[in-house]
């Protein structure tokens, strides 16, 4: 922008710099208008909710999952909600080890859950039996018809952490010797 020297200080300056700064204004409040409308337009309200690798054999259902999420379809947009609450939420099911999460515009939330793999079963000192993970973790409570064919480890607390986690190296190592097939 070139303006001539004393220009700002006469009338026709002073005209070009207020047209100048209402348009810039006026653009600029365009823009704000269209934002707010797009993110509360229908558009992007959430229609689907996809749950990745919906296997029946995954111990969590989809929807399980999908309730877990607490999105309600067809009244949260795309843009209205936080995705660290949502996964903070589905971290609660001890089934899931970690979740990604994926807007998919115009309308889907994606939901792509990585589920732990239980390694043995623990005889908890409250007589229950648990799930244990590759990493000593105690998680999930076996239910009833939901046992698998996995070795069982006893007479150890909950609290002893590192000797949870030598008795899932030495079930490691025995089936890396090939004796789980025995």
């Amino acid at each position: 922008w070139y303006s001539e020297p004393g220009m700002m200080h006469s009338p026709r300056g002073k005209s070009r710099l207020v047209t100048a700064a209402l348009f810039s204004l006026g653009t600029m409040m365009i823009l704000a208008v269209g934002v707010r409308f797009s993110i509360h337009s229908p558009l992007f309200s959430v229609q689907v909710l996809e749950v990745a690798d919906d296997d029946p054999k995954q111990p969590v259902s989809a929807l399980e999952i999908l309730a877990l999420t607490g999105v309600e379809i067809g009244r949260d947009s795309l843009f209205s909600f936080d995705l660290a609450k949502i996964e903070k939420r589905l971290l609660q099911e001890d089934w899931i080890a970690s979740v990604r999460l994926e807007k998919r515009f115009p309308q889907t939330l994606a939901i792509i859950p990585t589920y732990r793999e239980p390694l043995a079963a623990y005889i908890r000192t409250d007589g229950r039996i648990s799930y244990l993970d590759v990493e000593g973790n105690v998680f999930a409570v076996v239910r009833h018809g939901d046992f698998r064919d996995l070795p069982l480890i006893s007479r150890i607390t909950r609290g002893d952490r590192a000797a949870l986690q030598r008795a899932v190296r030495v079930e490691g190592r025995w089936r890396d010797m090939g004796m789980d097939e025995a």
